[in-house]
């Protein structure tokens, strides 16, 4: 439980994004073995002779609560199930279960074969401005191509790369420096999956792409 709060903390703490607040009440049931509910305390094991190991902590829940146990049980194998079977095939649609990552595949920014997405904004994004992924079930949370002019603060998405020709959304006026600079990244990108490895200048040339398209962005 301390290891995994910590984690998230850490989190937190250097990437702004709040999983501590959904996580923490997941990690409680780790403070006491399950099967410690059927003794005479929360913190207290059933007998001295009883161990607290899996297969024992499995029984002796069971015992307490048969019917709780086998859903929690049943619930833990079709997870587990789950997991091999969108390790394989992670495109397969079996809601409520999904391919999810965690962290998002590797993405090679030079292979003019994958699609990339790239946006600018002067929405406020700071230590301590944390991002909270809790979402309704309401509706998508996204914003459509059509409600982006109404963002209270500008906002640039280019989508380049692959077969499908580049898509640009944004509600400012786009001035001749700015299109520039986003041409200058889209070129970049359109190279070969080694062009990192064999083109020391690569990486270098498309950061300062970046940095010419914020300071294009901030002043139009």
């Amino acid at each position: 439980a301390f290891s995994g709060l910590a984690f998230h903390y850490g989190i937190a703490l250097l990437q702004n994004i709040d999983f501590l607040s959904w996580w923490s009440p997941a990690y409680a049931f780790l403070l006491a073995d399950p099967a410690a509910w059927a003794g005479e305390g929360l913190f207290s094991p059933p007998s001295d002779a009883a161990p607290l190991g899996l297969l024992e902590s499995v029984r002796l829940t069971y015992e307490a609560a048969p019917i709780r146990a086998t859903l929690s049980l049943a619930y833990v194998v079709v997870h587990v199930l789950a997991v091999i079977v969108l390790r394989f095939f992670p495109s397969a649609e079996i809601l409520p279960l999904s391919s999810f990552p965690m962290f998002g595949s590797p993405q090679n920014l030079f292979d003019r074969r994958l699609r990339k997405h790239f946006w600018l904004t002067e929405k406020a994004h700071t230590t301590g401005t944390l991002k909270n992924y809790a979402f309704s079930f309401c509706r998508p949370q996204t914003v459509l191509p059509q409600e982006i002019s109404r963002l209270p603060f500008k906002y640039l998405l280019l989508s380049h790369g692959g077969d499908a020709e580049p898509v640009l959304h944004t509600n400012i006026q786009m001035t001749a420096r700015l299109s520039s600079a986003l041409e200058q990244i889209t070129s970049l990108c359109r190279q070969e999956p080694d062009t990192f490895s064999r083109c020391d200048n690569a990486a270098p040339a498309l950061l300062a792409a970046l940095e010419e398209s914020k300071a294009a962005f901030a002043e139009a």
